[in-house]
């Protein structure tokens, strides 16, 4: 089988393709934003940043950014990233 390709694309009307997350971008980068994440778990950005404000997302703030660690979002979608498998 090949690599997992299942693009996620972010909710609402002023999405774009470009904006569509892969399994392998959430291992291969860092963080990802709020919307982001929360397009991937299949919230709306408004109910991401409520989950978020709620702590159901992990986040954390740097100035006035949120950002969530891909290690975080792969552990609450139960995903191995690839430095803990190996």
């Amino acid at each position: 089988m090949g690599s997992m390709k299942q693009a996620v694309k972010p909710p609402g009307r002023h999405s774009t393709v470009k904006d569509a997350l892969t399994l392998d971008d959430l291992r291969t980068r860092p963080t990802v934003t709020i919307e982001q994440a929360g397009a991937v778990l299949g919230l709306s950005r408004t109910s991401a940043y409520a989950a978020a404000r709620r702590n159901e997302i992990p986040h954390i703030v740097v100035g006035r950014r949120k950002i969530v660690s891909t290690q975080a979002l792969l552990r609450m979608l139960e995903v191995e990233h690839p430095a803990e498998s190996a």
